[in-house]
């Protein structure tokens, strides 16, 4: 699993559908996160990085300090399913994709993210699976981690 957290000033996130640009939502100062799936990942391991993401100090205090975490500062979440994070460039110019889950077992997993997000009462804004998606972000910072599944 791999996973992109943005910290962000705002983000909207639009849909393209049947040619028609569809607005889904969007998010002021937050937390905009991608997440990818790849075949190696399992359920046992999603709780730790949840918690992990909730109480990452990437929110100013009020002495400029990163001290303070989502749940600290009354931000907001987008999480965006994202599998061509887990894409391999080692060989060839041509990203391989074949180590990305796919399907609906990555939907599934996705979904279980979003419902403790959701159960944490943030507000939050998905992606979903399948549909092209427009997202415009103001990067605050930029402040940029990411989190591999294989480093834990």
């Amino acid at each position: 699993m791999k996973i992109l957290v943005k910290r962000v000033r705002s983000a909207n996130l639009k849909f393209l559908d049947k040619d028609v640009l569809e607005e889904k939502g969007s998010i002021s100062k937050g937390l905009l996160i991608f997440i990818g799936f790849d075949s190696e990942d399992s359920p046992d391991k999603f709780d730790f990085f949840i918690d992990k993401i909730i109480n990452l100090r990437v929110f100013e205090d009020s002495q400029g300090k990163c001290n303070l975490s989502i749940k600290d500062s009354a931000c907001e979440i987008m999480l965006v399913p994202n599998f061509s994070l887990c894409a391999n460039v080692k060989k060839g110019r041509r990203p391989s994709f074949d180590s990305a889950l796919a399907g609906k077992v990555a939907k599934d997993f996705f979904n279980y993210f979003l419902k403790q997000f959701s159960s944490k009462g943030f507000k939050l804004i998905c992606g979903e699976f399948g549909k092209q998606m427009f997202i415009e972000n103001v990067e605050d910072g930029p402040l940029n981690i990411i989190i591999d599944s294989s480093d834990f």
